[in-house]
């Protein structure tokens, strides 16, 4: 719905821990240390390092994951991409990967404080 802003300065989201996930219906929330929460809406890919085969995206309504892989990790890397996709690397070496392009949909907030970015 929304693009990534191309001066977004994510650089609040490295070296920060995730804290808690929690589960909705149609929605999954990551809490990170001092505040900081992402909100997915849309469509996501979680990577486990050290596996050759590679995740599909998952939709919602989300019947299994391996998410909780991801509590107690730091995220090492931010890779924003052109269609709005944004890559996290975990210290464990997973990634996350959300999906930008929704639709008419908003797929995913980042909250640090009170700045909000909606893609």
């Amino acid at each position: 719905m929304f693009n990534l802003p191309e001066n977004a300065d994510l650089s609040f989201l490295q070296n920060k821990e995730l804290e808690l996930i929690c589960f909705a219906a149609y929605q999954v929330n990551l809490h990170f240390a001092e505040g900081v929460s992402i909100t997915i809406f849309g469509s996501f890919q979680h990577l486990v390092a050290g596996r050759n085969i590679s995740a599909n995206y998952k939709d919602f309504p989300i019947q299994s994951s391996e998410l909780m892989r991801l509590v107690m990790n730091q995220i090492q890397e931010i890779k924003p991409k052109r269609d709005n996709t944004l890559s996290l690397r975990f210290s464990n070496g997973d990634q996350l990967l959300l999906k930008g392009d929704n639709g008419p949909y908003e797929s995913y907030h980042i909250k640090c404080g009170q700045s909000l970015i909606i893609v």
